[in-house]
């Protein structure tokens, strides 16, 4: 169950449903929808240690199913964290790619909203270098090659979420009473 963090805001661990849109050249796809459990390491602070870990899944009410969230924490009323699709159908490769989201909890804790990116996720690779190198006893000059360029987003959008279990703000904070 949600309950208020030391920051007073509420955390999002729970139950969401929502939906999520591309930006243009996508713009004409239409929404997905989607169902969506977080939970909390912590107090949602943000705190040193593991305090506001976000963790969870994701289920897209489309082609590509299950998603896992990981690498997230929620630091007050803020939230970032990774997508990934636990096996996307070969047709789409791309789905492969981690999506990074990020997004703001509404005042009452009831609400969600974001933007999510695509990114190429491969290393860059190494700068290069035409120092000669000895094998064997041989010199041999290595050939330069150029560093890889910035990796394009692949792909842009809006998100959007609403609270499917009870109000987060009704639920006493657990702890000892006083």
């Amino acid at each position: 169950m949600s309950s208020p963090s030391l920051y007073g805001a509420p955390t999002v661990a729970g139950e969401w449903r929502g939906t999520y849109r591309y930006d243009e050249p996508f713009s004409s796809a239409l929404p997905v929808t989607f169902s969506m459990r977080l939970s909390v390491d912590g107090d949602g602070s943000g705190s040193a240690g593991n305090g506001g870990a976000l963790s969870g899944a994701i289920r897209d009410f489309g082609p590509l199913g299950v998603a896992a969230v990981s690498r997230g924490v929620q630091s007050g009323y803020a939230v970032v964290f990774v997508k990934v699709y636990e096996a996307p159908p070969a047709e789409l490769a791309s789905a492969a790619i981690p999506i990074q989201y990020e997004g703001i909890l509404s005042d009452d804790g009831r609400v969600l909203r974001g933007t999510w990116r695509i990114s190429h996720s491969a290393p860059s690779a190494p700068a290069s270098s035409s120092a000669p190198t000895r094998a064997a006893g041989l010199f041999f000059r290595r050939r330069a090659v150029p560093a890889r360029p910035a990796a394009p987003e692949v792909a842009t959008g809006t998100w959007e979420a609403r609270r499917v279990d009870p109000d987060p703000l009704s639920v006493p904070a657990a702890g000892p009473s006083v």
